[in-house]
């Protein structure tokens, strides 16, 4: 049998992608960060300022969350940032109290938790959100 082809789009190299329940597709690479719809079209894109250095490294946190790896200052070190799925607007920079590693975030589930794995030191943290948090700009509810 041969399948349906429902769509297909080009994403130029390197890109990584991971499908995000509801929304569709999270492509990111060095230079950018895509939320797609199902049929492939962008819903929503983020190139990071000069502050946001990207690394290849990205994972869904959840259906609302997104984390990438960025460059610091501090060598080999990366920081992770925190960004809603809805708006692609970044939230926190996570304080894990250690440096990471360039590339060390990995999804494993989507539900609020997150892996870094240090592959020179083979150390294997899982993670988890403290508090809940919202994409909502503070103040935004009192306004209605």
């Amino acid at each position: 049998m041969r399948p349906l082809l429902i769509a297909e789009t080009v994403m130029p190299p390197p890109t990584f992608v991971e499908w995000l329940t509801g929304a569709g597709l999270l492509a990111w690479s060095p230079r950018s960060l895509h939320v797609l719809n199902s049929d492939l079209t962008v819903a929503l894109a983020w190139e990071p300022s000069d502050d946001y250095r990207m690394h290849e490294s990205a994972a869904v946190v959840s259906d609302d969350w997104v984390m990438v790896g960025f460059a610091t200052d501090q060598g080999d070190a990366e920081q992770h940032l925190l960004l809603s799925t809805r708006t692609l607007r970044p939230q926190t920079i996570m304080d894990y109290g250690i440096d990471m590693p360039q590339n060390s975030i990995r999804p494993i589930g989507g539900r609020g938790q997150w892996m870094t794995h240090d592959a020179r030191t083979g150390v294997v943290r899982i993670w988890q959100l403290r508090e809940p948090h919202t994409d909502e700009v503070e103040g935004q509810l009192t306004l209605l």
